[in-house]
């Protein structure tokens, strides 16, 4: 542990080589918060007053990135969900691109993810389709490591196989106990 954090430290120190192919790849850890706009649940749609704290969300996310082009980065991430007022929890599978449209400023992006969450054979883990879009900014510090902040507009769909038991269906509601929630978010990544 003391080894690993040493060669952090001194990394700072040292300069940077001449770049190699592997520069191209990058892991990244990512923390999102998310505000929720509105719920549309069993028929009706309720927004984030309606609810007495408030609808929001925390995304925990760890993704291996490529570089293609300069302007291009795709790749796949695996995504913890855990949404809160009403709750709930996945995990998604992502795939992600970014395009970095200002050839002067390469800091800045736009990114898009699509991902899928099952629910692995479990009756209380909500299945669904995920989808993030918005714009970012990194800044690398290194060459492998850096921060990355991202604003953007969130959609998770929950679909549940039996009903759960805060559900209240409306008049005409049959079937399916599917969810779907528009947030606004927010986050930090670290870039390695």
């Amino acid at each position: 542990m003391l080894a690993l954090l040493l060669s952090l430290i001194m990394g700072f120190f040292i300069p940077d080589e001449k770049p190699t192919p592997l520069d191209k790849f990058h892991a990244e850890i990512d923390l999102r918060y998310s505000v929720g706009l509105c719920e549309q649940e069993c028929g009706a749609t309720f927004h984030d007053s309606a609810t007495r704290h408030g609808m929001m969300g925390f995304t925990f996310r760890l993704a291996a990135l490529y570089d293609f082009t300069p302007a291009i980065t795709a790749g796949v991430a695996g995504a913890v969900n855990l949404q809160r007022y009403p709750v709930h929890e996945n995990f998604a599978f992502l795939g992600i691109i970014r395009y970095r449209p200002i050839v002067k400023h390469r800091n800045f992006f736009l990114f898009g993810d699509v991902g899928y969450a099952p629910s692995f054979g479990s009756e209380s883990i909500p299945r669904g389709w995920v989808f993030n879009t918005g714009a970012g900014y990194c800044v690398m510090f290194r060459r492998h490591f850096g921060l990355s902040l991202q604003l953007g507009y969130m959609l998770n769909q929950f679909i549940y196989r039996e009903p759960q038991a805060y559900m209240i269906p409306q008049e005409g509601y049959s079937g399916s106990a599917a969810f779907l929630r528009h947030s606004l978010g927010a986050s930090i990544s670290f870039v390695f």
